[in-house]
């Protein structure tokens, strides 16, 4: 609970006393200090339920409900005021992100800060891949890629479960069974999905993953839940990686091979390839025949970076590494070779941006500048 001093800060005052002299107060400081009642009753809600309240677009009626479990001078007001309170709309968000002025000055703006730039565009179409699977038993597996929405996107997070190992890779990967399975010739086995969702520790994937049942897995959807896209060659490329990862679990795990560093060492190796002989073949079976013939065909590929005019780290200076695609309080998290499990920050002007061979591009940018 913020102290007398942080006010100022939040832009509220706080008060004390009675619910009948709260009434007058601006809507603003309710709110606030409504949320404060409820995050502080244990139990009432957490971040994973505010997450899929929002996620869902159920904020509106879950919010009310939560004010009723956590009983204050604040909830009370605020729940006799509730009909005050101005929403999010679909029409807001499309118009607000389409740049056209709002005529109603009660609808809210956006703020242009945020701690990462990952800001979905309402109109923007968002590319995933479905993969659907072996045929009929066989190794290989069918690729599809769709264009979704931002609200499509957040209706399948909500429906999907992030992956375990793409996420050491720095892959907000998210899996969605799409339920197909007991259908006539629907592909029965996922491999794809089942590595993907493999526990890090042992390399074995837990139900319903593994052990599906009658009709198997069926089909998924694979989707970056930051709203990046995620395209065939992606989905080829990251399958690749984890079935070679899969030769390598027995009676240790391969943690040089789990993290960002590494995985980007392997695309740029396909990128090179594509460079010397203008196409790259998966040579993993699950992945088999999924040539890419231009860098732009992969999305998850991060720059190459070096580091220069470093004062207080000098000693990283002229070391090479890759730039994870986020700018974090004014920082890119770097994965240095030398340093490949945990990533340093470092500010836009000490970084150099290089080319497939490792060259210095003048010509290349930084995400987000």
């Amino acid at each position: 609970f913020p102290s007398k001093e942080f006010e100022k800060i939040f832009g509220i005052g706080l008060h004390q006393g009675p619910a009948t002299e709260l009434d007058g107060m601006h809507l603003g400081e309710v709110v606030f200090n409504a949320w404060i009642s409820v995050l502080k009753y244990h139990g009432v809600v957490n971040a994973d339920d505010l997450t899929v309240s929002l996620l869902r677009g159920t904020i509106k009626s879950d919010f009310r409900k939560w004010l009723k479990m956590a009983p204050s001078y604040y909830t009370m007001v605020l729940l006799k005021r509730y009909d005050e309170i101005t929403w999010w709309d679909d029409d807001s968000l499309n118009k607000i992100a389409g740049g056209q002025q709002q005529s109603d000055s009660s609808i809210p703006t956006q703020s242009n800060e945020t701690d990462e730039e990952t800001v979905f565009d309402a109109k923007e179409k968002i590319l995933i891949t479905c993969c659907q699977g072996q045929v009929n038993h066989t190794v290989i597996c069918n690729y599809i890629e769709r264009e979704i929405t931002a609200k499509q996107l957040a209706q399948l997070i909500a429906r999907g479960a992030e992956a375990p190992i793409p996420r050491l890779l720095g892959l907000d990967l998210c899996v969605v069974r799409k339920h197909d399975r007991l259908m006539p010739n629907i592909l029965k086995d996922n491999p794809p999905a089942v590595y993907a969702m493999a526990d890090p520790h042992s390399g074995l994937a837990g139900p319903p993953w593994c052990a599906p049942g009658i009709g198997g897995l069926g089909s998924v959807d694979f989707i970056l839940s930051d709203g990046r896209n995620f395209g065939i060659v992606d989905a080829a490329l990251l399958t690749d990686y984890l079935d070679k990862l899969m030769d390598l679990w027995g009676d240790d795990r391969p943690t040089s091979h789990l993290n960002p560093n590494a995985f980007q060492k392997y695309i740029r190796k396909r990128q090179k390839i594509v460079l010397k002989d203008g196409t790259s073949p998966m040579t993993s079976g699950f992945a088999a025949l999924i040539p890419f013939d231009s860098l732009d065909q992969v999305h998850i590929a991060w720059p190459r970076v070096k580091l220069h005019s470093l004062k207080k780290s000098a000693n990283l200076n002229d070391q090479l590494g890759f730039l994870q695609p986020k700018f974090i309080q004014e920082r890119f998290p770097v994965y240095l070779d030398s340093k490949p499990d945990k990533p340093v920050g470092v500010r836009p002007e000490n970084i150099i941006l290089l080319d497939i061979h490792d060259k210095p591009d003048p010509s290349l940018s930084l995400p987000f500048t």
